[in-house]
């Protein structure tokens, strides 16, 4: 089942650095089958209080592959750079649902 990489842009503190990771962060992207379903477009927070910059959201094959990529060696000075030029809120998130019955149960109340 396919699963989601999620980067809200909280706030900016280094152009540079987040222009030099577009340019390059791409290449750690091979052997990954990755599908940006959105960057950067317009958005609206609709319910809460967080304030977002930009919102991107990459689709991945499998919740293993998006784990394997973000932690991966190759992606590793990618993510640096985008770290050192924003904070964001990052989130992997497997496709799909549970069945009502399973929500928010104490055991998985965390995400996980």
């Amino acid at each position: 089942m396919a699963a989601y990489c999620l980067f809200l842009v909280k706030s900016v503190h280094d152009r540079s650095k987040l222009l030099e990771y577009w340019a390059t962060a791409k290449s750690s992207f091979a052997g990954y089958n990755v599908k940006m379903l959105s960057g950067y477009k317009d958005f609206e927070v609709v319910e809460g209080n967080e304030d977002f910059k930009a919102v991107v959201i990459a689709a991945f094959d499998t919740y293993e592959n998006a784990k394997t990529w973000y932690h991966s060696p190759a992606y590793a000075p990618f993510k640096k750079l985008r770290q050192e030029g924003a904070n964001f809120l990052s989130i992997i998130v497997n496709g799909g649902g549970v069945p009502v019955e399973q929500r928010l149960l104490p055991e998985n109340s965390s995400g996980k």
